[in-house]
């Protein structure tokens, strides 16, 4: 099974393969890789280009279609520090997830009847190199013909577009990367969670060992709503007037919607379980206090140290109970999945209130 493993999740995905190119420590290569693929790095190639700096700040603003707003500096530096947060973002986050997943893998064998196999058969997609290559060329095919990209390519010389095209093509492929890494992964906890498992028992375990796949998947939750919540800035805050349609908003709302969904619909068959356990639990622990009851019955008027006795009975089986009511039949902390809803209903009125600005041309 290890040669599973090492053709799956140990072997990097290919926006880690293009960030060590640079041969460098992987957090200071992708902050390089970010500063040379994205509109950070465009201003020397324009300056190279013109010869002059205020030509080539104005090329740039050119294409950020900002010529008539007044001192666009502030704006222009934002969106760009923002979009350089982005391109980073992209080259780290897949490694992340990555080496989450493989951090997983030990706790999440234990409860696995098949062990590694299970593991590695359900996440050997993620680090696909072809699959992910051909979605980024539809993305990139779709694109080419956008608003966004044809407006701000018009505006720019040969040196130039030819860094555009570059630089809008490398982030296109990381962007499907990102995707790819997030849904195979997601399509992975669904695998194991309809795998035959191993649940530990409650006194072993609150989560019944499957708290592990519930802390996974919050994590590929937080990738996912991090990089949406960051290209939802970028579009806020975007001088191209093609980032702030309301095709684009309706689409951010979409992916909203589908993060949450697929937040759950994964552990469903986990949640299932859990709750069999529970169940079953709960009907022992019935038929305990049941048998306790007779033999108390059959017992007559015992002797006072034997009625003590009785009362612990009872007492731990009350606490047994407790214990066994408060197991949960979902795998992870319902306390934390509150306040990621709270933060969710928050960016979902956002998006509701920016649509209805657009759609009503209010401000």
């Amino acid at each position: 099974m290890r040669g599973l493993g090492e053709s799956g999740l140990h072997q990097p995905t290919y926006t880690e393969k293009m960030v060590t190119l640079l041969r460098l420590p992987y957090v200071l290569g992708s902050l390089l890789f970010a500063f040379l693929f994205s509109p950070v790095g465009a201003l020397p190639f324009v300056l190279l280009e013109t010869g002059d700096l205020n030509r080539a700040g104005s090329i740039v603003l050119a294409a950020s279609s900002l010529e008539s707003v007044e001192n666009p500096l502030p704006l222009v530096v934002t969106y760009y520090a923002l979009f350089y947060v982005v391109v980073f973002f992209l080259a780290y986050i897949v490694r992340y997830l990555r080496l989450r997943i493989l951090q997983a893998e030990p706790a999440l064998v234990t409860v696995l009847t098949e062990g590694e196999g299970t593991f590695h058969k359900a996440f050997h997609r993620t680090t696909s190199t072809w699959q992910p290559a051909l979605l980024g060329l539809v993305f990139l095919a779709g694109s080419l013909f956008s608003p966004i990209f044809t407006s701000i390519y018009s505006a720019l010389g040969p040196v130039s577009r030819a860094d555009f095209v570059v630089v809008f093509a490398v982030v296109s492929f990381m962007l499907t990367n990102f995707v790819w890494v997030y849904f195979s992964s997601i399509w992975g906890v669904r695998q194991i969670g309809r795998s035959s498992l191993r649940l530990k028992t409650f006194r072993e375990d609150r989560t019944l060992g499957a708290g592990p796949m519930g802390s996974l998947s919050l994590f590929l939750a937080f990738g996912y709503f991090g990089g949406l919540a960051l290209l939802l800035l970028l579009s806020l805050i975007s001088p191209v007037p093609g980032f702030r349609s309301l095709n684009l908003l309706g689409g951010f709302v979409g992916a909203l919607a589908l993060g949450m969904a697929l937040f759950f619909v994964p552990l469903s068959s986990v949640h299932g379980k859990m709750l069999e356990e529970k169940q079953r639990e709960q009907k022992l622990h019935l038929e305990e206090y049941n048998r306790l009851l007779q033999s108390f019955k059959e017992g007559g008027n015992p002797p006072e140290r034997r009625g003590e006795g009785r009362l612990d009975a009872l007492l731990l089986h009350e606490i047994t109970g407790r214990r066994i009511a408060a197991i949960p039949t979902w795998p992870f902390d319902t306390g934390i999945i509150g306040r990621l809803a709270a933060i969710l209903l928050s960016v979902s009125a956002i998006l509701i209130s920016k649509f209805v600005q657009i759609a009503f041309h209010i401000g």
